[in-house]
């Protein structure tokens, strides 16, 4: 088990990516138990004004979501080895994600 600190930008990304991935049956549960570790709640979701628009690009408010604190999730193995693997397989990033995606992959390993 690996305790794993999330900001609410690094939340959002990570769970938009891990809902577009294809896997087999074992690599969606482990996907969607990371999901459900990080995620969003409605309320938060509110605080930061998060919607999804045209051709569903998610939009947020940066200023609100400073108010939302950072949350640390204690990831298995195999979530760790996952995620890890996802990122770095990934080649839908830009350099404006190096800001988040960096420290993430940093804090996984």
């Amino acid at each position: 088990m690996k305790a794993v600190n999330f900001d609410v930008r690094q939340r959002i990304n990570v769970t938009l990516l891990l809902g577009m991935q294809r896997g087999t049956v074992q690599d969606v549960v482990t996907l969607s138990a990371i999901i459900s570790k990080i995620a969003l709640s409605e309320d938060d979701k509110k605080k930061i004004n998060y919607r999804v628009g045209d051709s569903d690009l998610v939009r947020w408010d940066p200023e609100t979501a400073a108010g939302i604190a950072t949350i640390g999730v204690n990831l298995e193995e195999e979530e760790v080895r996952r995620l890890c693997k996802m990122l770095n397989d990934c080649q839908s990033f830009s350099t404006s994600d190096i800001e988040w995606v960096v420290p993430l992959i940093r804090a996984l390993a």
